[in-house]
C-alpha cells in the first residue's frame, strides 16, 4: 500500500507544483497531498467527484493496516489504485498541459 501511496503522491505533487508554476491561478499551492487535491479541484483540474474519488484512495493507501484483508490482497488492492488512479491523473495531465494549465481540451 505504502509504495502505491508514494506514486499517487508523486504524481499529485508533480501535477500541482507545475500547475502552480505555469497555469497563472490566483490560488497559491498548499503543502500536503490531501490540500493539493483540493488545490487541483480549485483550479479546475479536478472536477468535485474525482476529488471524492482521490480523497477516497489517498486516504485508502495511507489508513496503514486493514484488519480482516490478507497482505497479500492489500498489496493487490494497492496496486490497482496506483495504476488506475495514476493512469487517471497523467491522462489529464497531458491534455491539461496541452492546453496552458488552465482548461481540457474535448478528448
Amino acid at each position: 500500500m505504502g509504495e502505491s501511496r508514494n506514486i499517487i503522491q508523486s504524481l499529485i505533487d508533480g501535477i500541482s507544483t507545475e500547475t502552480a508554476t505555469h497555469g497563472k491561478h490566483t490560488t497559491k499551492l498548499p503543502g500536503g497531498t490531501s490540500n493539493r487535491i483540493d488545490y487541483l479541484a480549485q483550479v479546475g483540474f479536478l472536477t468535485n467527484d474525482e476529488k471524492a474519488a482521490f480523497n477516497s484512495a489517498w486516504g485508502t493507501l495511507s489508513a496503514g493496516s486493514h484488519p480482516g484483508v490478507p497482505e497479500r490482497e492489500q498489496a493487490r488492492i494497492g496496486l490497482t489504485l496506483g495504476l488506475e488512479f495514476g493512469q487517471l491523473l497523467l491522462l489529464k495531465f497531458a491534455n491539461w498541459k496541452k492546453n496552458a494549465y488552465q482548461k481540457f481540451s474535448k478528448a
